[in-house]
């Protein structure tokens, strides 16, 4: 999953999906105004996975998917302007 965009206020969920029993998210964000977290859900309990403010990038990994939906939960404290977030899951 990924997105992309100028300006955005608010919170948007990607749902993706973990087809093995074990699976690793490999994501990466960019943002230039503003400040988000970002969170993951996917044994019915959203955790943090990470925060992000004006002028970052932040690449890494969450290992310990199990099979099944996984919901991404972005949401920003206020107006954003200019981010780019990225979502794979490895299996």
């Amino acid at each position: 999953g990924y997105m992309n965009f100028g300006t955005f206020n608010g919170t948007e969920v990607q749902t993706l999906k973990c087809k093995e029993e074990t699976g690793t998210l490999k994501y990466s964000a960019k943002l230039d105004t503003g400040s988000a977290t970002v969170y993951i859900d996917y044994d019915g309990e959203k955790k943090e996975l990470f925060k992000i403010g004006a002028g970052e990038e932040i690449e890494d990994s969450f290992d310990g998917l199990k099979e099944g939906k996984v919901y991404i939960i972005v949401e920003t404290d206020g107006k954003c302007e200019e981010g780019k977030f990225e979502f794979e899951i490895e299996e």
